[in-house]
C-alpha cells in the first residue's frame, strides 16, 4: 500500500479487496497480459482512430461492452487504476484526480534486484469517468487505464484498437461473449484468446495479406540487421590492438 501523504483514502481495503478477488494480483497484466476477453472496437483490429467514423465506431463498441458488463453483472464500474500516463502533467490530462494506491511486483521475480526492476507504483481514482474520455485517451495513447467494478469482480481495459474484458464469474463472460460474438477475434487471429469466432473470408484474406506485409517487413528487417553486423565487424577489424 502506498506510504504517500496524498495516497487515496480507501487504499488499504481496495488493495486487500483487490488481493482477494484476483489469484494474479498484478493490475498491469489484465491491461497489457493475456486477457479472458478481446473484444476489436475497429475493423481488422485498427490501431489508429485515422477519422471521425472510426473515433464513433470506437467509443460505441467501448460503451456497449461496458454497459452490457454492468447489465449482465448488476454491478457498476466506479473505479480507475492507471497503469501508465504519457504525461505526467496533471493539468494536461481528461482523466484527472487520481491519487497513489499500492505497488505491485510482477510474478515471478527471483530477487531483490529484479524487484527493484519489475515493480510498478499504481494510482487509482474513485468515480466513474466518461466512457468516451476512456476510449480517447486510449485511442490517442495517452494512456493505460483499467475500469474496475465497485465490487472488483471483474475490469475492462480499452486500448488502441480492442476491448480486453477480465471476468470472475464464467456464466457472465459466456453471455457477454454471446452478444458480442462478431467482434471477437477471428480463430485465425495471429494472437489465440478463450473465445474466438470462425473465421470468414473476409478474416482470412486479411490474414494472408497481413501474413505478407510481415514477412517483407521481417525480410528487410533481417537485411539491416546482417549489413550492421557485417559494418560493425569490418569496424572492429580496423581498430588498433591495445
Amino acid at each position: 500500500m502506498s506510504d504517500a501523504p496524498d495516497a487515496h483514502p480507501d487504499a488499504a481495503r481496495l488493495l486487500a479487496l483487490w488481493q482477494e478477488r484476483w489469484p494474479e494480483p498484478h493490475p498491469w497484466f489484465f491491461g497489457w497480459g493475456m486477457p479472458g476477453m478481446r473484444f476489436h472496437t475497429l475493423p481488422w483490429s485498427s490501431q489508429e482512430a485515422r477519422q471521425a467514423r472510426d473515433r464513433r465506431s470506437a467509443r460505441r463498441r467501448h460503451r456497449s461492452i461496458v454497459t452490457a458488463v454492468e447489465a449482465l453483472s448488476g454491478v457498476r464500474g466506479t473505479m480507475v487504476v492507471e497503469l501508465w500516463r504519457w504525461n505526467a502533467d496533471e493539468t494536461r490530462t481528461s482523466l484527472p484526480g487520481f491519487l497513489p494506491w499500492a505497488s505491485f511486483t510482477q510474478p515471478g521475480v527471483t530477487g531483490p534486484e529484479e524487484a527493484e526492476d519489475c515493480t510498478d507504483e499504481l494510482r487509482i481514482r474513485s468515480g466513474r469517468p466518461s466512457l468516451d474520455d476512456l476510449c480517447d485517451v486510449a485511442h490517442r495513447d495517452e494512456g493505460r487505464y483499467l475500469l474496475v467494478a465497485e465490487d472488483m469482480t471483474w475490469t475492462v481495459y480499452c486500448y488502441d484498437g480492442g476491448i480486453d474484458v477480465a471476468m470472475l464469474d464464467p456464466d457472465i463472460e459466456r453471455a457477454l461473449a454471446d452478444a458480442y460474438h462478431r467482434w471477437l477475434p477471428p480463430d485465425s487471429w495471429v494472437v489465440g484468446h478463450d473465445w474466438m469466432r470462425p473465421a470468414t473470408r473476409g478474416d482470412l484474406r486479411k490474414k494472408a495479406k497481413t501474413d505478407r506485409r510481415l514477412a517483407i517487413w521481417n525480410a528487410r528487417w533481417r537485411k539491416r540487421m546482417a549489413r550492421a553486423e557485417a559494418l560493425g565487424d569490418a569496424v572492429a577489424d580496423d581498430d588498433p590492438e591495445d
